[in-house]
């Protein structure tokens, strides 16, 4: 009888063991295979997708599951990488004052600028530190930035690449395209449209780009988005190099539309941001081509009760235009100022960056740090100048030199923020991506906050196959 007992007792540790065996196997292929799943889109057409074993500044080595051995590409082979991870990065609202940090674009790629989103945490002579939600924080060199501009989430409306799902669309329904740059109209038979509930005073701001010919109509304040005409609307148009304002209400155009030749930018260079300055109330416009004051639009007889929040985008012509982030937010209508600067053009020009303020005041200078939300900036004015992060709308660097160099292995990072980044890749460990950047170094990130990985960036035959540059 002892000896039966000893025997279930030895059959039940074995048991025990090879359980615990099987656990701890199983625990470990979990921990050499963590959550990195990829899809490889090769040049030649090929889609491989499986877990990604590592990673260089040359080749991904991918284990899809129908196959025992692992599968080494060349980057030189990869148009895109798209990760799957199901879990990890969280975007949350932005909180507190954050920044979008615009880079200098690499020597010869102009328009490519890398964009970097997170909390001001430090600012010196040299480094501004910027604190992502999905890497730890990193450190960029001053002379390697373009401009800087402040979110305020508690004004924003909307801030984004426009996602048609959200927008009614009329018209030719393929007249419209997602891409990973932006939207892309491809003709004049169709046009979008969103109700936003615009406040009376808003501030928008939206970048285009195009192939051939500019001509947009954006239709402001309208006052509805569910016909392919509002009945009442502000029209500012863009063409060539002139702009166009008009009104119309209830479908009559109510003026000659108000043209302005404007010289701050020409249709040739196929790039130019747009903001604007809006009051229903009063009926005024303040527009800004490139950063500078091209005209302020006033309108004789306002009729705010007539207008909506609405916003139309429509393309002029039945060629290609794009459109990128679109920014909408509360504007404190402050426009007292905003034809004012506090130095001349050429002292503007002069300084290492410039303040503008959300009042339209634009503050020459020198950035010495960042403090309880205070900028604090030398200027020819004053030694220590601090100006609330809060009124704090954009900065720009005027120092052009020092451009980054394009290299052979670059590759472009687009995270689901969009945010990009240009960087060679180190390695990877777990879901955390090592990457150099030239303006911050180098830095790790996680693999779940990636939207994709492009390959071969600097190849205008392989650029010509993206999709997302496929006009």
């Amino acid at each position: 009888m002892t000896r039966l007992r000893d025997y279930f007792t030895w059959a039940s540790l074995m048991a025990f063991a090879i359980t615990t065996c099987t656990i701890a196997e199983a625990q470990t292929e979990n921990k050499q295979t963590p959550d990195t799943k990829m899809v490889a889109y090769c040049l030649n057409g090929d889609t491989i997708s499986g877990h990604c074993t590592s990673v260089n500044e040359h080749a991904i080595t991918l284990k899809p599951s129908y196959t025992k051995q692992a599968i080494e590409l060349q980057h030189s082979q990869i148009l895109y990488l798209e990760p799957k991870n199901k879990h990890g990065y969280n975007d949350d609202s932005l909180t507190g004052h954050e920044a979008k940090v615009q880079l200098k674009h690499r020597y010869g790629f102009e328009g490519e600028h890398e964009t970097v989103s997170g909390s001001i945490q430090q600012i010196d002579d040299h480094l501004i530190t910027i604190k992502p939600q999905y890497a730890e924080s990193i450190k960029i060199d001053r002379s390697l930035i373009h401009s800087i501009h402040v979110i305020r989430p508690e004004s924003r409306i909307y801030s984004q690449v426009i996602d048609l799902d959200e927008w009614q669309s009329f018209g030719d329904p393929t007249g419209w395209v997602e891409t990973d740059k932006g939207v892309i109209s491809r003709n004049q038979d169709g046009r979008i449209a969103k109700e936003f509930e615009l406040p009376d005073l808003v501030r928008l701001s939206l970048e285009i780009d195009w192939k051939k010919r500019l001509g947009v109509s954006l239709y402001l304040f309208a006052s509805s988005a569910d016909r392919p005409t509002p009945l009442n609307a502000y029209e500012l148009r863009l063409q060539h190099s002139y702009m166009y304002m008009s009104k119309t209400v209830n479908g009559v155009q109510v003026a000659q539309p108000h043209r302005i030749k404007h010289t701050n930018y020409s249709h040739k260079s196929q790039l130019t941001h747009i903001e604007i300055l809006m009051n229903r109330m009063t009926g005024s416009f303040i527009t800004f081509l490139n950063g500078t004051l091209v005209h302020t639009f006033q309108d004789p007889n306002p009729t705010p009760g007539v207008m909506g929040g609405a916003i139309y985008i429509l393309n002029g012509y039945n060629e290609p235009i794009r459109f990128k982030q679109l920014n909408i937010e509360h504007w404190n209508g402050n426009s007292d100022a905003t034809q004012k600067q506090f130095a001349s053009p050429s002292t503007i020009k002069e300084s290492r960056e410039s303040i503008h303020l959300i009042n339209g005041d634009i503050v020459p200078g020198i950035i010495s740090g960042v403090g309880g939300q205070q900028l604090q900036l030398n200027t020819q004015f004053s030694p220590s100048l601090n100006i609330p992060l809060e009124r704090v709308h954009k900065i720009d660097q005027h120092a052009e030199e020092n451009q980054p160099k394009a290299e052979q292995h670059d590759c472009r990072l687009i995270f689901k923020n969009d945010d990009q980044w240009i960087v060679q890749i180190n390695s990877l460990d777990e879901r955390k991506l090592h990457v150099t950047n030239k303006a911050f170094g180098v830095t790790e990130i996680d693999t779940s906050s990636l939207r994709k990985v492009e390959f071969n960036i600097y190849n205008d035959r392989i650029n010509a196959t993206r999709y997302s540059e496929n006009w």
